[in-house]
């Protein structure tokens, strides 16, 4: 039988091209002070895609200071020329009532015209506006619509947000593990750890699909070691059973169950003591000292 899954709530992202890092490095300060003063330079002569940008400057307090209101009238002015980037930055803003008054009716407004031009983060934001009823009732097969666009674009997010609502049978949608399958494996191959989980779970008990539980334990690993504890638990669960090829290693399992533990994963802690009851002293211990180890914490 499964152990059940906890979904998480898909929330509005705003994504937009010319971030201050690179390769996740934070860029200096006099770098980002040099890239806002030519934002303004380019979204002065009239540049659609600086106002973005500008837009973006102002929100992170990147290279001026951070300004909410500035950043949506840079928003604001990019979207008006119909620039898809600060249309799904005016959206963002609106729908959060950041710098402004919250109103979802506006931001699904320009969340659409930037769907619309086939901006994937637009159809992404479209979509859950229409998926949790801020636009109307009676909206999720419209939704359905606009996150496929955005899954088929390669939209890791939408994907995932996809393959949840196949495997759940979310409203107004059939549940259907084939598809939940085909979304989630994408998913979970653009690094998204909660599709690798859930993907994991239907390879390990042939949800649906047929069972493959080397590559379910594969999945269940690389989420683990990213920091993901509901993937912790079901590779603790593998490495107790010696499922999926590997050995039993009870020590190992438990000090997964610890690391879960430790990030809240509340499902870990019956299952930790189950496995402590059959554990000498010395295993208790040592799974306990392996447990500080993993991910550089401390459990």
């Amino acid at each position: 039988m499964n152990p059940p899954i906890l979904f998480m709530k898909p929330h509005l992202i705003l994504l937009l091209a010319g971030q201050l890092t690179s390769a996740g490095v934070p860029v200096k300060p006099a770098a980002c002070e040099m890239a806002a003063l030519e934002a303004e330079q380019r979204a002065g002569a009239g540049e659609a895609a600086a106002m973005a940008e500008l837009g973006r400057i102002y929100l992170k307090g990147k290279g001026r200071p951070q300004d909410p209101g500035k950043a949506m009238e840079w928003f604001l002015k990019g979207a008006a020329a119909g620039n898809p980037a600060s249309q799904v930055g005016a959206g963002y803003l609106l729908s959060r009532g950041i710098g402004c008054r919250t109103d979802k009716l506006a931001a699904g407004d320009w969340f659409r015209r930037a769907a619309e031009q086939n901006d994937p983060k637009g159809q992404y934001n479209l979509a859950l506006l229409l998926q949790e009823g801020s636009l109307g009732p009676g909206r999720i097969p419209e939704a359905l619509v606009w996150f496929k666009k955005a899954a088929d674009q390669g939209m890791v997010e939408a994907q995932a947000t996809l393959g949840d609502m196949y495997f759940m049978a979310a409203e107004h949608v059939a549940r259907d593990f084939a598809m939940a399958a085909f979304w989630l494996e994408k998913a979970a191959a653009g690094g998204d750890n909660h599709s690798r989980t859930v993907y994991g779970s239907m390879l390990r008990f042939g949800t649906g699909i047929p069972v493959d539980q080397p590559r379910a334990y594969q999945l269940f690993q690389k989420a683990s070691t990213e920091g993901y504890s509901k993937a912790m638990c079901q590779l603790a669960d593998m490495l107790a059973e010696g499922e999926g090829g590997v050995a039993k290693q009870p020590v190992a399992a438990a000090a997964w169950y610890h690391k879960a533990v430790s990030l809240g994963e509340t499902a870990a802690q019956d299952r930790l003591k189950r496995l402590e009851a059959t554990l000498t002293p010395e295993q208790a211990t040592e799974a306990a000292q392996l447990a500080l180890k993993l991910l550089g914490g401390t459990p």
